[in-house]
């Protein structure tokens, strides 16, 4: 198939027209973080007119090639003046201008993450624009909305992970363990208030119903809670492949959701029935977790996907999920440089789309039952999903999780059950404590069975990097491949 050919089946094609419109907008945020000069910025917003204009005379004139070439274009400017656009500006009423000053500052707390030595607290500062990072000590606790007179030596890390992770936040400057005076509580908004008091009680409920650190590993499934893990246990995740577990992602809740659909499907509903029912389970599920950043994203990601399951074409589930991910984008950009939300998207296609593409191809017609079809299912879904992710983990993390295939067929099938386990514990201990603590007694197994897998498998990590460019030529080949692979399938099944 030569260029020609393929820009011929995108022109007939809605889906393929959707998708490659979606991208181009996405390359375009990616665009803006890279050439963000005045100049620059000016020349795109007269591209962006002039290929405007182009495109108009291009639909008047009944050119669907070069209307569709000149969309795809200004899809992609577009995507660069949204991403500009949401770039902060540095000016003397921004915080970032604190870093390197030993100074006073009043503010309020917008968020808290306890940690097992701390506590960070994520401070809104008056006068100033965008958010200060402080860590104090676990005690006195300070919480939402309380009023605080801040004193330290700011700074800000140097350009890499740490400091992305925390721009992503509006974050711009830190201040390790200041000293604390409070001014006043009862600040904050409504709405704010009550998710961080609801958050605070499911902390302190999971800490009643499991031990450390099967706690902080209920934490974290649930509600990407992991400020209290052990470091240990942390590094145990990460040399054995299995981080995305305690951070919820679309990975997660994309198998979570699509088995509810199954459930109800099962039980007797329309597929249009259990869509909306998985749809509002979900949706009971973000906010019952507290309705986290990460919690929010991984729940729209997976109503996405159901929707394309819902649609019944695996062309669709990646269209949606492109969709989601071009919604979430538009509203922030800044969360494209998110390691969380990266690694959440791609692995949410390595199980919703590359899974079941490997299925079709390793399988084919041949029907499978019982134990055969879940090992099956199990298999590929879990190795799509690294084959995808596997490039990213490596150039964020500098090693290789050489038993990560075994770790995660060994623990990914588990996941759901433990999730919901870990959720019906925690909704029937609020009603009848003896059946919540029963069904946690039953969790607790799933979770000690996880830390040792993670443990056994951890000692198989080898150090390696890869630079951005040799990254990008592999998800190249990736994307070839697979492209490659649904034109045999869709052949194989005609």
């Amino acid at each position: 198939m030569n260029l020609g050919e393929g820009f011929n089946l995108v022109v007939n094609s809605k889906s393929r027209t959707f998708l490659l419109g979606c991208g181009f907008f996405i390359f375009g945020i990616f665009l803006s973080s890279i050439l963000i000069s005045q100049r620059q910025i000016l020349l795109v917003v007269g591209y962006c007119l002039i290929l405007f204009l182009l495109f108009l005379l291009s639909w008047l004139g009944d050119s669907l090639k070069t209307c569709l070439v000149i969309l795809f274009l200004l899809l992609s400017a577009v995507g660069f003046l949204r991403g500009v656009w949401s770039m902060p500006k540095i000016g003397a009423d921004h915080v970032a201008t604190l870093v390197g000053k030993k100074i006073s500052v009043t503010g309020e707390v917008t968020d808290v993450q306890t940690g097992v030595e701390g506590v960070s607290y994520v401070v809104k500062p008056d006068s100033y624009r965008g958010n200060v990072l402080v860590q104090a000590a676990l005690y006195p606790r300070y919480v939402y909305g309380d009023k605080l007179k801040i004193s330290c030596q700011f700074y800000f890390p140097d350009e890499g992970g740490y400091a992305r992770y925390l721009s992503v936040r509006n974050i711009f400057a830190y201040c390790g363990f200041a000293r604390l005076e409070k001014i006043n509580e009862g600040g904050g908004n409504f709405f704010g208030k009550i998710l961080f008091s609801w958050r605070e009680l499911l902390n302190s409920r999971i800490n009643s119903l499991w031990p450390e650190p099967r706690a902080s590993l209920m934490a974290g499934i649930l509600y990407g809670e992991r400020g209290s893990m052990p470091q240990s246990l942390k590094d145990s995740f990460s040399n054995s492949g299995l981080s995305h577990i305690v951070a919820v992602s679309g990975y997660n809740t994309s198998i979570i959701a699509l088995v509810v659909m199954a459930i109800f499907i099962f039980i007797g509903c329309w597929r249009q029935q259990a869509f909306w029912l998985s749809s509002i389970s979900l949706i009971f599920f973000t906010f019952f977790t507290g309705a986290t950043a990460s919690v929010v994203r991984a729940a729209v990601m997976s109503i996405f996907v159901m929707l394309g399951s819902y649609w019944g074409r695996p062309a669709k589930i990646l269209n949606s999920l492109l969709l989601a991910a071009a919604l979430m984008l538009c509203i922030n950009p800044s969360i494209f440089f998110d390691v969380g939300f990266q690694l959440s998207f791609i692995a949410t296609i390595g199980v919703s789309y590359v899974g079941p593409l490997l299925v079709s191809y390793f399988i084919g017609d041949r029907e499978l039952s019982g134990g055969k079809k879940l090992v099956s299912d199990l298999l590929f879904t879990t190795l799509g999903a690294l084959v995808v992710t596997l490039p990213l983990t490596i150039f964020y993390f500098g090693k290789i999780p050489v038993l990560a295939i075994l770790a995660n067929i060994l623990v990914v099938g588990f996941i759901p059950g433990i999730m919901l386990l870990g959720f019906l514990a925690l909704f029937f201990s609020f009603f009848l404590f003896p059946l919540g603590f029963l069904i946690a007694f039953a969790a607790d197994l799933g979770l000690r069975y996880i830390i040792l897998v993670s443990r056994l498998c951890a000692t198989g990590s080898v150090a390696f990097s890869l630079p951005f460019i040799i990254i990008i030529l592999i998800y190249l080949l990736i994307f070839f491949w697979f492209y490659r692979l649904s034109i045999y399938v869709k052949k194989s099944e005609n």
